[in-house]
């Protein structure tokens, strides 16, 4: 609400994702007078092409916060200060740093403890300066578990040398369990996950199954194609039974050239050699380095008979998928299970979550 003279009229704000109010509307009785203010932003939150059609400017801009706009004069010009205040520190968005170190830097020793939004100011947001809400997962196998109250997960692969590789942020349900979806490598972690068209209301997993997932893919550097998981209550979807809670699941073999394309070798040779060997060696042991211990498919019996001495002779060859145990009835996919990871719950934050993706009100 704002006032002009002794009057109050209703402010109506549009907001992005982060919650940064971009359009301010106010009741009149043309289209052009409804619009009171338009602001746009750098990444890290300067304004830039802010417009103003009534001569109330709204402060509470960028993340909601309320901009310090005081004027200094410095030689012949006059400068405006433009900062933000959260509260108990301020932020300065030429810079995209705070004054003041981050209260929880001890925590985050790989960044500057005066960075804002671990400098990802298009997905996070840092309302109070608490713990991120996050999986670190790395490439020896090891996955450190953030956790906190909120509802969302945000994934990042660090590769052998060191390097940071923010993979997603994804929401997870009331079960704690996060909708699968296609994940490609354009974040540089080489993490590539597809899903099974279809099977949307079937690929719920947990979180810690969705970052061992992510480092099993970008270590073994196969792309893994998901068939079935659970459902968003947890439960085995038909006619699976095992498929609980999102740990347990069904994947696609590694074809050959890359192809992730359905393949049954039930009674077929010539099916059973369009799997590449090498690549579901490579996926499965990715699979199991990040906590799939057990990894079952169908072994492949061919026989043949051939006249010997006059006799008939029965010979029978078995194959079976690189990585794999048997499992009847499993020559369409393989299932994979026992899981166990190595998942290190490292910190327990309070409910209040500084830095996360801003979903909306």
């Amino acid at each position: 609400m704002s006032k002009s003279a002794s009057n109050y009229q209703y402010n109506y704000f549009l907001k992005d994702h982060l919650g940064n109010v971009r359009v301010v509307f106010i009741p009149a009785t043309t289209r052009e007078q409804k619009f009171a203010q338009m602001t746009d932003y750098y990444p890290f939150g300067m304004k830039f092409n802010n417009q103003l059609s009534v001569s109330n400017e709204n402060s509470y801009l960028y993340n909601g916060k309320e901009i310090q706009d005081d004027q200094f004069i410095s030689g012949n010009d006059t400068i405006s200060l433009d900062w933000y205040d959260y509260g108990a520190r301020f932020y300065d968005p030429a810079i995209g740093r705070w004054h003041v170190a981050d209260p929880m830097a001890e925590a985050y020793y790989s960044w500057s403890p005066y960075n804002y939004t671990m400098n990802n100011p298009i997905s996070f947001i840092d309302p109070n300066g608490m713990y991120v809400d996050n999986y670190d997962i790395y490439s020896d196998g090891n996955i450190v578990k953030y956790e906190t109250d909120d509802k969302s997960n945000t994934y990042t692969y660090i590769k052998e040398d060191g390097t940071k590789h923010v993979v997603g942020t994804y929401n997870k349900n009331d079960k704690g369990l996060v909708q699968l979806g296609n994940i490609d490598d354009n974040n540089g972690s080489g993490a590539n996950i597809s899903v099974k068209s279809g099977n949307s209301d079937r690929m719920y997993a947990s979180g810690d199954a969705v970052a061992s997932l992510i480092g099993a893919s970008a270590d073994s550097g196969q792309e893994i194609s998901v068939v079935s998981i659970s459902k968003s209550d947890g439960s085995s979807p038909s006619p699976s039974t095992s498929h609980k809670d999102g740990k347990n699941m069904d994947t696609r073999y590694a074809g050959k050239n890359g192809s992730r394309n359905a393949i049954d070798y039930k009674g077929s040779k010539a099916n059973f050699d369009k799997i590449d060997q090498t690549a579901s060696a490579s996926m499965n042991a990715g699979l199991k380095k990040f906590g799939w211990k057990d990894i079952r498919s169908s072994t492949l019996t061919i026989s043949n008979t051939a006249t010997v001495g006059g006799k008939e002779v029965t010979t029978s060859t078995n194959y079976s998928i690189s990585g794999t145990t048997h499992l009847k009835g499993h020559y369409n996919h393989q299932h994979i299970q026992g899981y166990r990871p190595n998942v290190v719950t490292r910190v327990k934050a309070p409910s209040l979550i500084p830095m996360r993706p801003f979903k909306g009100f």
